[in-house]
């Protein structure tokens, strides 16, 4: 990180409602907006998270906007 820029917050409240498949299945709450998805694995909990700091420009961002 460079001195010019600064560091990005964000919360987030996650509920795991499962754990099968070896991840987990919830949703996850961004309560600075006080929207809430639902999550398949953890892997698209993180990018749910990463989605939410910072603007992505690739076709496999998921949208905090519209639920699915």
């Amino acid at each position: 990180m460079s001195e010019n820029e600064k560091p990005i917050h964000a919360s987030f409240v996650v509920h795991v409602k499962y754990r099968q498949n070896a991840t987990w299945q919830g949703s996850i709450t961004w309560t600075d907006k006080n929207v809430t998805r639902n999550f398949r694995s953890a892997f698209e909990m993180l990018k749910l998270m990463d989605d939410a700091v910072q603007e992505s420009d690739t076709q496999e961002s998921l949208d905090w906007s519209e639920e699915k």
